[in-house]
């Protein structure tokens, strides 16, 4: 089984949440286009010909949500068709928000972006899997993936960091997911810690018609809470 590593250089990100810089929304009414908005939305396509297409669905939800924007606007060197992203944007025209539509992007970052990997042994496969603990500012799912905003400890040494399940969780009506997290060997940071988002694709169990819902189970050292539940709408 490959494992997946990644650089303590964690692309840093901006703060996901919305922000209204000028104006405000009336009462029952749509957004004004000077709300700016940021949100992790999987780049669905893009080409010269008809611009650029982004997806997303609220927290929990199954209803896809789609932006457009009328040119490519993402450099396909930094981010691929179906991976996704941070995006800062603005709603084009006089509408509600998180309704389909044209946007106005404004900025964009690269996350972390990883598939569910499956094991035949956690504990072998990944030894000490949860030994090094994150601290979990929120975990959501969007369409069929498991997004994270997190503080992980810095280190410039590669580390494990992955969405793991064994391989007997596969066709449960619950299937058990963990996130392992393992620093490198006598690495062990505690003066600064980094601020990153990752999304990791779990459609191989949630799209299975056996599947009711996953658990989801972190080391989780900002909150006593280590496992959380995701069921189908």
């Amino acid at each position: 089984m490959k494992r997946l590593t990644i650089l303590s250089a964690i692309v840093p990100v901006i703060t996901a949440v919305t922000l209204t810089l000028t104006g405000c929304r009336s009462e029952g009414g749509p957004w004004e286009e000077n709300v700016l908005t940021y949100d992790i939305v999987r780049l669905a396509s893009q080409d010269n010909t008809s611009g650029t297409t982004f997806t997303l669905t609220l927290p929990d939800a199954d209803q896809l949500i789609t932006y457009r924007v009328d040119h490519p606007t993402i450099d396909p060197n930094k981010v691929n068709i179906g991976e996704r992203l941070m995006l800062a944007y603005r709603l084009s025209g006089n509408r509600a928000p998180y309704t389909s539509g044209a946007i106005i992007p404004v900025g964009y970052s690269t996350i972390i972006n990883a598939d569910l990997l499956e094991t035949e042994n956690m504990e072998e496969e990944y030894p000490d899997f949860d030994r090094d603990p994150i601290y979990l500012l929120s975990m959501w799912r969007s369409e069929t993936c498991i997004n994270l905003h997190f503080r992980a400890a810095y280190s410039e040494k590669p580390r494990t960091f992955a969405l793991v399940m064994e391989a007997g969780e596969a066709d449960a009506e619950m299937p058990s997911l963990t996130v392992a997290h393992t620093l490198a060997e006598g690495e062990n940071p505690d003066n600064f810690m980094r601020e990153s988002y990752a999304s990791f694709d779990i459609a191989e169990v949630w799209e299975r018609a056996t599947c009711r819902g996953v658990t989801v189970t972190i080391n989780n050292s900002n909150l006593p809470q280590r496992t959380f539940t995701f069921m189908k709408p």
